[in-house]
């Protein structure tokens, strides 16, 4: 059964594999441009490192909680609550895009 788990779990990850490359990549891309742009380059690394651990914080947590929780009341709130937590966390991380396209640049 763990061998299952654990193989359905890498394929429904899968799916999601465009967007860890977007965040490794947009991560590589802030720190290649660092000297020319510090600022932006923060905002931008912060937003993509901020968004690749979130998912895989959330990836951890729906990967125990299940065992953690006793009955189906607990865990629709809990997963509700991760649900809210993580639209937060995805607005902070477009946010800081946003702030580095749009904020202020250096001269």
């Amino acid at each position: 059964m763990g061998s299952y788990s654990f193989w359905s779990a890498l394929v429904g990850y899968a799916g999601s594999l465009p967007l860890l490359l977007v965040w490794l990549a947009g991560g590589a891309l802030a720190l290649a441009h660092w000297r020319q742009r510090p600022r932006v380059s923060l905002l931008c690394f912060l937003s993509m490192a901020l968004m690749l651990v979130w998912f895989v914080t959330q990836a951890a947590l729906y990967a125990v909680l299940p065992q953690l929780l006793e009955n189906a009341t607990d865990m629709v709130w809990v997963y509700a609550a991760l649900g809210a937590l993580g639209s937060l966390v995805s607005a902070c991380g477009f946010g800081l895009l946003l702030w580095a396209l749009f904020g202020r640049h250096e001269a």
